[in-house]
């Protein structure tokens, strides 16, 4: 399978490897005066008036700013001026000048002092390829407004491209596992559930919704990092550009785009429970101009497990062409497909009480016949307007299409531990499909207001999502002594009643955002949002999501700030009047500091946060039962609270050493009715510690690395449970070590080995009912990495 694919990578595009040598030219100096704008479009009238023609892709430079020209200046020194401190420089061709990434030597080159001052140093883009880089210049996940890490006024994480390269982040539960405010929920079978301050996260690619989310769940499957340049996690409530939804952030996935110079990579892996893994990437300019640029992405993984009978195969192919149609319009188009084929279970058994029974690691409650197939298809079509006064439009419509075959067994019933008995197997045949349309379009550019500039934002977005799914199940009694996956029943799968209608929920809403300079150190950020959601069984109308934040600059590296954001959530509970209890608003309030060196290549922040989530379901117990609203009627009363703090540093420390580490505790409480004071969600641990470091030794092709994750104990508990006794389930804090270790074989190519859970840890990736969700993490694990660029 491997060959096959390298071979087609080459193949598909080898004219993209074949573009045009650099040429020297003599070179006059001039007068220019650019104006400040954006990036982009200050090296378009650079270029215009200058004479020569210029190749950039602007999505990789679309969230930076320009000072513009003013004086004298040859056409390479003009370009090497406005491109200072974006990461970028200007190459020479036979045809014009291509705007790429400064080469490694470069910025290897340049010196920085540890010290807390901006130096002279080539300052992060908001694309990571490339960057060899834990951090990012610019984010726009909350509000559209390009802001860097420190003017942003909530807390917003980056696990960049190299950090996803170096650790073998292979999808999104091992991105967000390294993330200290994130905690990945284990749930086997189902999948990951991604939870942060208390609460589940939501979903975009490249800032547009992902309205079914990538929490596996029997829906969109994990998608792999192999198409990813970067990772964005906004921490607390974000509902300005996603609208319903819960409190706890969203995730946005920033894919990657076609490069203005031809490029490629491939890698190939290999490791424990015989692993394999292999990546292509092959990306540049399609014609001799370059105004029409190309990306393929291919990646194939299979592997084995340390439970008995499971496997995991996986398909992915990313497509993107990228086409410049005027000198100001770029439209773009993309193709993503995976495959996930796998065997799992829902973890093992516990006793009646939640007591750990003491299995081995490779213990499986499923069937030898047990499979789960999901494929989704991800199709983008997106539309970049340049437009005068260095205002921009972008208009963006993503379909995604899911199908999910799903065949497996899980666990019901209390075991009785003398005998073994109690226990039913109920054997599954599922089909789900999920389908969604996103579109998103919003205008942006600045103003002058009182002598100032200002930064505005006005945009709608709609989202329609259908799902529907049929099954057949089949229960026989099991044996906790004797239960044999062999042995378990096939159910009859022409016994499929015929597929249901469609279920649909539509999402519209418009928003607006503004960045507003009121003095040379003070911004205040303001926002809002008004929503309509409508569902089988929900109906929200005119629900307003306010943003409102503010940053002063302390100096040149260091802000305070505090924010406010909230989210809202429909509920399908009714009051005694007969209609819909008000929705769920999830609201985040959040004051911090925040601090850049190195000219934003290392970014820190510390943040304390309340997170309130009020309007919740609690019956009326003013109604008798069964009289009014066909059961119990409720009241909006309910209130969780969540408190605590976020502490995070990613960057490059020192020359040659790159981290990201963090720090994050959090209490979330009931705070009325029956549960006040009880905790909320206690399967997301308190106190979360992550630590990723790589270090190039001096002199040396080698580089050294590990990481770190710890979590203080996580549990579950019911006072009732199959009607009789509760349980309570949980693991204790646990302590991750892995090891890395980097050997550059020259300057396109090197070897890799990962070591994880080095000390081979035993325990529980996540516990939930005796029955189900108490799946065992990963025993010592390698892996061995050869990359190659070209």
């Amino acid at each position: 399978m491997i060959k096959p694919l390298l071979a087609s990578l080459l193949i598909g595009l080898s004219p993209a490897l074949m573009m045009a040598a650099p040429v020297q030219a003599a070179e006059q100096s001039e007068q220019f005066n650019i104006a400040p704008g954006p990036l982009a479009q200050t090296l378009n009238r650079f270029a215009q008036q200058a004479g020569v023609a210029v190749i950039m892709d602007q999505n990789q430079i679309a969230q930076q700013q320009s000072k513009g020209l003013q004086g004298s200046f040859t056409v390479s020194s003009g370009f090497a001026q406005l491109l200072t401190g974006s990461g970028f420089q200007a190459r020479e061709t036979n045809s014009g000048y291509v705007i790429e990434p400064a080469t490694s030597a470069e910025q290897q080159s340049e010196s920085v002092t540890l010290s807390p001052v901006k130096v002279s140093a080539s300052e992060i883009g908001n694309l990571t390829e490339g960057s060899r880089s834990y951090t990012t210049g610019s984010v726009n996940s909350i509000n559209r407004l390009n802001m860097s890490l420190r003017e942003t006024p909530q807390t917003i994480t980056v696990v960049t491209s190299q950090q996803i390269k170096d650790f073998g982040y292979h999808q999104m539960d091992d991105v967000l596992r390294s993330t200290s405010g994130v905690y990945v929920y284990n749930r086997g079978l189902n999948g990951g559930a991604y939870l942060s301050r208390g609460f589940s996260l939501q979903t975009q690619y490249d800032g547009v919704q992902n309205p079914w989310g990538i929490s596996e769940q029997n829906r969109n499957p994990s998608p792999d990092s192999a198409i990813l340049d970067h990772v964005e996690i906004v921490q607390g409530a974000s509902g300005l550009l996603t609208g319903a939804g819960d409190p706890g952030g969203t995730v946005n996935m920033v894919r990657k785009m076609p490069t203005a110079t031809p490029q490629s990579s491939f890698e190939l892996s290999g490791g424990s429970w015989d692993f394999q893994r292999a990546v292509g990437d092959v990306s540049g300019p399609l014609i001799e101009s370059g105004a029409i640029r190309g990306r393929m992405v291919m990646a194939y993984q299979k592997q084995n497990s340390f439970v008995d009978y499971e496997y995991s195969n996986r398909r992915v192919f990313y497509g993107v062409l990228e086409g410049d149609l005027t000198d100001t319009t770029t439209v773009t188009a993309n193709v993503q497909f995976q495959n996930n084929k796998y065997n799992d279970d829902y973890g093992v058994q516990m006793g009646p009480q939640g007591q750990d029974l003491g299995y081995n690691r490779s213990k499986y409650f499923g069937a030898t016949w047990g499979d789960m197939e999901k494929e989704n298809r991800l199709y983008t079509l997106r539309l970049d307007q340049q437009l005068a006064d260095n205002w921009q439009l972008r208009a963006t419509f993503n379909r995604s299409e899911t199908d999910v075959d799903n065949e497996s067994v899980f666990m019901s019933g209390e075991v009785d531990l003398a005998t073994g008995g109690g226990l039913s197997s109920r054997s599954v045949l599922l089909q789900r499909e999920f389908a969604s349309n996103a579109f998103d379009v919003y205008l942006s550019g600045p103003v002058q207001l009182f002598n100032r500039e200002h930064e505005l934002v006005f945009g709608a977005n709609t989202v329609n999502q259908t799902n529907r799914s049929r099954g057949i199940y089949t229960d026989i009694p099991a044996n906790l002594y004797t239960y044999d996956p062999a042995t378990r029943p096939y159910p009859d799968n022409s016994q499929f009643d015929p597929w249901p209608r469609k279920e649909k929920t539509t999402q519209d809403g418009i928003y607006t955002a503004g960045r507003f300079n009121l003095n040379d150190s003070l911004k205040l950020i303001l926002g809002a949002r008004m929503s309509w959601f409508e569902s089988e069984s929900l109906k929200a109308t005119q629900e307003i999501s306010p943003y409102v934040g503010i940053v002063q600059d302390l100096n040149e590296w260091a802000s305070v700030y505090a924010s406010y954001s909230d989210i809202f959530n429909p509920q399908d509970r009714q009051k005694a009047s007969g209609d819909f209890i008000e929705p769920v608003v999830g609201s985040n309030y959040e004051v911090g500091v925040k601090t850049e060196f190195y000219g934003g290549k290392l970014n820190a922040g510390l943040a304390l946060f309340r997170l309130e989530q009020t309007n919740l379901a609690e019956v009326d117990e003013t109604i008798a039962p069964d009289t009014l609203c066909d059961g119990s009627c409720y009241t909006a009363s309910g209130k969780v609270v969540s408190e605590g703090i976020d502490i995070n540093l990613a960057g490059e420390l020192l020359p040659g050493w790159n981290m990201m580490t963090g720090y994050s505790y959090v209490d979330s409480e009931y705070a009325s009715g029956e549960e006040k004071g009880q905790q909320y969600n206690t399967q997301l641990p308190q106190h979360i510690f992550r630590l990723s470091t790589i270090y190039q030794l001096p002199q040396t092709k080698w580089s050294i690395g590990g990481d770190m994750q710890y979590h203080s104990k996580v549990y579950q508990e019911s006072a009732n449970y199959n009607g009789v006794e509760g349980y309570r389930t949980e693991q204790g804090g646990v302590a991750l070590v892995g090891l890395l270790a980097k050997y550059q074989i020259n300057e396109r190519s090197e070897v890799k080995l990962n070591v994880n859970n080095l000390f081979d840890r035993k325990y529980f990736e996540s516990v939930g009912a005796p029955n189900y969700y108490n799946t065992y993490g990963a025993p010592r694990s390698f892996y061995l990495t050869y990359s190659l660029s070209l």
